[in-house]
């Protein structure tokens, strides 16, 4: 008789095979994980569709991805498609469900089948995880906590002026420095505010409008439409 076959005694590689998990209610699962030698690039892509289709509930992705010892973490709302450019050497996610209503987990009626996948290398594409907010009057929250912006656009619907985004959750006392600027331009009134990468807010994001273009002198009689665009 021959010698018995060889056998792995470990993996060295956690395979992510890309399978369908269906969660119920509150229930968290891991959807998908991987783990290499090195660090490289990897793409995480996710889909997920809620049975009932009428159910006010988002489904989350939590991922967690590092190198070594160090691990970092976040969390994305499944909008149609979820794609997330990473850098690491082990990437785990997880799902769950949210009722948009409460904040909190539906219940047992409520399912979801997730399809999560890690693909190696950089597909190239340049979409964004990001999240819009739309206000109007002349002062708006937009967030609190500690925040990146992308773009803040709109246009003024009665008068002239300039907007102005200050790293608070209430409008300063006038006389504050902004830390982001722009006015409404000639007819047809509109502004745009796009940064290259992001800017940074700490206690949070507040709009407001000035009738003076470097300090804030606040505007209360003015109408905009500002629609602020923020990094998930």
């Amino acid at each position: 008789m021959g010698s018995p076959a060889p056998f792995a005694t470990r993996r060295a590689r956690d395979v992510n095979h890309g399978d369908r998990t269906r969660l119920r209610g509150a229930e968290s699962k891991t959807l998908a994980w991987i783990s290499v030698d090195d660090s490289q690039a990897l793409t995480v892509y996710a889909s997920a569709r809620v049975q009932p289709a009428t159910a006010n509930v988002v489904p989350m992705v939590s991922i967690e991805w590092g190198h070594g010892g160090a691990s970092l973490f976040s969390e994305h709302a499944v909008v149609r498609e979820l794609r997330v450019p990473l850098a690491a050497s082990m990437v785990k996610l997880s799902g769950r469900l949210v009722d948009v209503a409460t904040g909190k987990a539906p219940g047992n009626a409520v399912t979801a089948e997730f399809s999560a996948t890690i693909a190696p290398g950089s597909d190239g594409q340049t979409l964004r995880n990001t999240r819009w907010v739309g206000q109007s009057g002349a002062e708006g929250l937009v967030a609190t906590g500690q925040q990146r912006v992308f773009t803040v656009e709109g246009y003024a619907a009665s008068s002239l002026g300039w907007l102005m985004v200050f790293d608070d959750v209430k409008r300063p006392p006038n006389g504050t420095t902004p830390a982001m600027a722009c006015p409404a331009d000639t007819f047809p009134h509109t502004f745009r505010m796009r940064r290259f990468d992001t800017r940074g807010f700490l206690r949070g994001v507040y709009w407001a409008v000035s009738s003076t273009p470097l300090l804030l002198t606040f505007n209360g009689a003015a109408s905009y439409r500002v629609d602020t665009e923020l990094f998930e």
